[in-house]
C-alpha cells in the first residue's frame, strides 16, 4: 500500500511546554486514519504541525514521498496537502461560491474550469446549492462544516486533514457528516482525523491512534481500539457496546 504520509519522532513545544514528544505515525492511501485523546494531548498541534502552521523542534515530516522541511503552508497545499481546522474558518464575508473558488485559488483556474467540480460540491451537499449566493458568516454551525470541507476538496488534496469536524454540531448533522467522511474513503480519498466523538470516529476509522500528553500510547485499528476495555473506559464510557 502506498505511504501518503509518514511522520518519524516528531517534537513539538510551546515555549517550555513539549507538546508532542517524538510521535510517529503514517496513513496509507485510501485509508481514514484517526487521532482520538483528551484535550491537550496533542492532536490539534500534530495537524498545525503537517499543515505547517506550527514549527517543529524536530523529527520529519514525509508527504506523497518528499520531506516537508522547510516547505512553507501554501506550497504544502499546492502539493496536495489540505487541512480543514478546528472552528470550520470559513471566509465569513465572501459568497458560498466565493469561498468554494478560493479553495481553488492555488491551481490558477478559470470559474469554467472549476464549475464541474463546485457542481459536485453542490451535488454532495445540496444545501450549499441552495445558499451558493449567500454570505458564509450567515450560514449555521452544520452548514459552514460542509463549506469548510468542501472549499478543501477544490483544492484536490491527496490527503484531506479534518481537524474536530463535528465540534459544536447537532447529532443529526454530526451523524450526517461522518457519513460524507465515510463516502470520501470509499470515493478513494485519504483522510487523517482528529475527533472528540470517539465512538463515531473508531467506527469509520481504518487505524486509530490514541495521544496522552504528547504521545502516543496506543495504536491499532478503528474495531480494535473501540473494543479495547481502556480506550472504552477512558474515551467511550463503561458501558458503551
Amino acid at each position: 500500500m502506498t505511504r501518503v504520509l509518514d511522520i518519524r519522532n516528531l517534537s513539538v513545544s510551546y515555549g517550555t511546554i513539549q507538546a508532542l514528544k517524538s510521535v510517529s505515525l503514517h496513513v496509507d492511501q485510501g485509508e481514514i486514519v484517526t487521532m482520538i485523546g483528551g484535550n491537550g494531548a496533542g492532536k490539534s498541534t500534530m495537524m498545525r504541525a503537517i499543515s505547517g502552521i506550527q514549527v517543529s523542534n524536530s523529527g520529519s515530516i514525509v508527504f506523497d514521498g518528499a520531506s516537508l522541511d522547510g516547505v512553507m503552508p501554501h506550497n504544502r497545499v499546492k502539493m496536495g496537502l489540505c487541512h480543514v481546522p478546528e472552528g470550520r474558518q470559513v471566509f465569513p464575508n465572501q459568497t458560498v461560491l466565493d469561498n468554494l473558488m478560493l479553495g481553488a485559488y492555488a491551481r490558477k483556474q478559470s470559474a469554467a474550469e472549476l464549475a464541474p467540480e463546485i457542481e459536485r460540491c453542490f451535488t454532495m451537499f445540496p444545501l450549499l446549492q441552495e445558499r451558493r449566493e449567500q454570505y458564509a458568516g450567515t450560514l449555521s454551525g452544520g452548514e459552514q462544516q460542509m463549506l469548510a470541507i468542501s472549499r478543501a476538496l477544490m483544492s484536490k488534496p491527496k490527503i484531506l486533514m479534518l481537524d474536530e469536524p463535528s465540534l459544536g454540531l447537532a447529532p443529526r448533522i454530526v451523524a450526517d457528516i461522518f457519513k460524507i467522511i465515510k463516502g470520501l474513503r470509499d470515493g478513494g480519498m485519504t483522510i487523517l482525523l482528529v475527533e472528540q466523538m470517539a465512538n463515531q470516529a473508531l467506527a469509520v476509522s481504518d487505524r486509530a491512534y490514541v495521544l496522552e500528553v504528547g504521545s502516543v500510547v496506543m495504536e491499532g485499528t478503528g474495531r480494535e481500539l473501540l473494543e479495547d476495555d481502556r480506550v472504552r473506559d477512558i474515551y467511550l464510557g463503561k458501558h458503551k457496546n
